[in-house]
């Protein structure tokens, strides 16, 4: 993570269908259920539509966000967000990435479903969205990374 710049937007969530066969493990909920239920909400100050106009700054104080969640959540902070184009990322930044999301999206299903987190989980992954719904994931992709989940879940 070399100083990344690169943030999704934090009105809405960020399409990442490639996270679909991360395997929420009971021990990697634990880690995030802590006895701190809080909620964090945030009103949005202007009604605008915020994904032409966003600034750095805008990213920043979502970031800043972000980690204010985590922290109730007892995750470690976003340091660094992602400065390049994912597909010319060396594969140990995205490694790095891959897992920061799976920790960020393991307290968000938490809080949205406590006892139900990996079970939502799956039905996103099984709508073949996951995002905005503005690109869609080919049943193929879907099946290929259902093998690779099961795979990641016998190696555990």
């Amino acid at each position: 993570m070399h100083g990344d710049n690169n943030a999704a937007d934090s009105d809405g969530p960020v399409s990442i269908p490639a996270i679909c066969p991360v395997i929420l493990t009971k021990e990697s909920l634990l880690v995030n259920n802590t006895s701190r239920r809080q909620s964090l909400f945030v009103p949005q100050e202007d009604s605008e539509d915020s994904d032409e106009s966003s600034t750095p700054a805008d990213y920043d104080e979502s970031r800043k966000q972000l980690n204010h969640f985590l922290q109730l959540r007892d995750v470690s902070p976003v340091r660094h967000v992602l400065s390049v184009p994912w597909n010319t990322a060396h594969e140990r930044t995205k490694r790095r990435y891959v897992g920061k999301a799976e920790q960020c999206i393991s307290a968000m299903l938490d809080v949205l479903a406590p006892e139900n987190s990996q079970e939502l989980w799956k039905e996103l992954c099984d709508r073949h969205t996951v995002g905005r719904g503005d690109r869609k994931v080919s049943t193929a992709e879907v099946k290929k990374r259902r093998s690779f989940s099961v795979h990641l879940q016998k190696a555990t």
